[in-house]
């Protein structure tokens, strides 16, 4: 089964872990998982190119500095969401002009996850105390195929020395191509590293492993 991604990455990844920076009751943490529909793959949206019309290829030009990618993870029974970013994230692409696979066919995400932020400090030193320390501080993933029928990127994401095929839907609206994708971190052998991470974040032991990745990348 493939799930959906990109890079960022990342990590990104297990947001709705952390908090506000209070301890837990220092039980067994409970993981919650999303259903399996969760990753199954949706379905895929038209390609909106800038003259407006649907599946004509186009050619295009990054922006400079403007490929940007965020997660939101899960907490309590509730799924609350709590979203954020990495402020060291690293982009390139093997061109930056052409269509979407010359430009997309190959590129690259490296993710320093000690950069996380949430805009909540506690919550993010709880990320790095008690999630990022059990492994390797870099995320990274690369495009594997670009599907323009289908609208769909395939990734490959690796985090804890684990690599894992990823497939992201994505929609170009004007000027700015939007990925999004799912990735469950049980599938990198996390599971330890979200029960330490689920121990000191004061959201009842429940913590979904299933986050959500949204990439975007800006034309001229």
């Amino acid at each position: 089964m493939k799930y959906w991604l990109f890079v960022g990455l990342v990590a990104l990844l297990i947001v709705a872990c952390a908090d506000e920076g209070e301890n837990g009751n220092g039980g067994e943490p409970l993981v919650v998982v999303h259903p399996d529909s969760m990753l199954e793959n949706k379905a895929s949206e038209n390609i909106i190119l800038d003259d407006g019309v649907q599946g004509v290829s186009s050619t295009y030009t990054l922006k400079k500095n403007a490929t940007s990618m965020r997660f939101t993870g899960y907490k309590f029974d509730t799924q609350t969401p709590v979203s954020g970013t990495f402020d060291d994230v690293d982009f390139s692409f093997a061109k930056t002009s052409g269509s979407l696979e010359d430009i997309l066919s190959g590129a690259k995400v490296t993710i320093n996850t000690s950069s996380v932020n949430s805009a909540n400090a506690a919550r993010d030193l709880n990320f790095n105390s008690a999630f990022f320390n059990h492994f390797n501080q870099t995320i990274t993933a690369s495009i594997v195929k670009i599907d323009t029928t289908n609208s769909r990127i395939d990734i490959d994401i690796t985090m804890n020395d684990t690599t894992v095929p990823s497939s992201f839907s994505y929609s170009v609206v004007g000027t700015k191509l939007t990925a999004n994708g799912l990735i469950d971190v049980l599938q990198f052998g996390l599971l330890n590293a979200i029960k330490s991470l689920t121990a000191v974040a004061p959201h009842g032991g429940i913590t979904s492993t299933i986050v959500d990745l949204v990439v975007e990348v800006e034309f001229l």
